[in-house]
């Protein structure tokens, strides 16, 4: 009999509150949260509108909760793994000094 993985707790809150964020933001109109899936329903221009709250605020969408910034960010790369990617690299290079002649 296989049983069914649910998130902890703590994961579960944490994630609600991140969804809740984004719908005070209007970055989604709705959200389901199954077992260990988390699924955005997307407005228009939300995940713009998340990404760049993430990217410039240090609480981004008022989450003041470490876990719940990274259920923002677990959401977001769900949606969009290629942009989130690409903002890490970026990251990484401006943190490490990293320019284009050192590149390989």
């Amino acid at each position: 009999m296989a049983t069914r993985k649910e998130l902890s707790k703590t994961d579960r809150l944490a994630a609600i509150a991140a969804m809740e964020g984004l719908r005070r933001f209007d970055c989604v109109t709705s959200y389901t949260i199954e077992g260990e899936s988390v699924q955005a329903k997307w407005n228009e221009n939300g995940f713009a509108t998340a990404f760049e709250q993430l990217k410039t605020n240090p609480y981004p969408l008022g989450l003041k909760k470490k876990r719940e910034r990274g259920w923002l960010y677990l959401l977001l790369a769900q949606e969009d793994k290629a942009t989130i990617n690409a903002w890490e690299r970026q990251m990484f290079k401006e943190k490490y000094g990293i320019d284009k002649s050192h590149e390989a």
